[in-house]
């Protein structure tokens, strides 16, 4: 294992996990400041809430459109190919590396050996000056394309399950989870960066929204290659809440909590080429 291009793939987890988390904390600061001036305005109002709700005008919901991934240089064929298989490649644990993150008290669990990776965190144990919390944790292998091959797919067996709760008291929750692929040459060049919304969640006023899902992933992923080069492939969840310990108008707050499981079985790539 090449400790110096382990340490270049753990920057691009991390650089991609941090962007993303930067999004949508921003989207729920713009949600967060849009209901706390209705209920400022409902707090100072001397008629009755009915009078002052019509005359409230509400901009529409910050909605959870995702993050733009990086610029992906696919690399693909200018001219029609015939390409053919060169079989199946099956690995399962131990895995080449595993990545763990998280930001202001959240948890993450990643274990190359057995293939166990997790991600949870729960307001209520963070410090009342933090508003937002996220986790991330990974698996990945490497792998080298063959000569003369131009495609590759890229697939896991994987279940996994998750909970998730919002409650909100005149402020706003949110609470997001994702699993991710990640295919990366070996130097730099991002090839994939695939992403699949598992559950996605805002609460406002006096709403309490929960849920939960067990599922396997084993979806077949293609992605352009250059012969004869080394390659990452990450197999990742990342998981985040934004929250309010104490709002303008007292007891206004909001919580949130979330808890992600899997087992990565195996993961299976095959190489096409000419």
């Amino acid at each position: 294992m090449d400790s110096e291009n382990l340490s270049d793939a753990i920057e691009v987890l991390e650089s991609l996990a941090t962007a993303d988390s930067r999004a949508v904390r921003a989207r729920s600061a713009v949600e967060a400041e849009r209901q706390r001036d209705v209920v400022a305005q409902l707090a100072s109002s001397g008629g009755s809430v009915a009078d002052l709700l019509r005359a409230v005008t509400v901009t529409e919901r910050v909605r959870d459109r995702g993050v733009p991934g990086p610029d992906l240089d696919v690399g693909v064929p200018t001219r029609p190919l015939e390409l053919h298989s060169r079989g199946l490649a099956i690995r399962g644990a131990p895995y080449d590396f595993q990545w763990e993150a998280r930001r202001d008290w959240g948890g993450a669990f990643a274990d190359r050996t057995t293939g166990e990776l997790r991600v949870q965190v729960d307001s209520a144990s963070t410090p009342g000056d933090t508003d937002h919390t996220w986790n991330a944790a990974g698996l990945g292998i490497r792998l080298r394309s063959e000569p003369g091959v131009s495609l590759m797919r890229v697939s896991a067996y994987m279940p996994y399950n998750f909970r998730w709760h919002n409650n909100s008291s005149l402020e706003v929750a949110r609470n997001r989870g994702e699993l991710r692929v990640l295919v990366r040459e070996v130097g730099g060049r991002t090839r994939l960066d695939h992403k699949a919304m598992l559950w996605s969640d805002g609460t406002g006023w006096w709403e309490e929204h929960s849920g939960d899902d067990s599922n396997v992933f084993n979806d077949s992923l293609y992605v352009f290659v250059q012969p004869d080069r080394d390659h990452e492939i990450w197999v990742w969840f990342t998981s985040s809440i934004d929250y309010s310990h104490a709002g303008q108008v007292s007891p206004a707050s909001s919580s949130a909590s979330n808890d992600l499981a899997a087992g990565l079985v195996i993961m299976v790539t095959e190489q096409y080429g000419t």
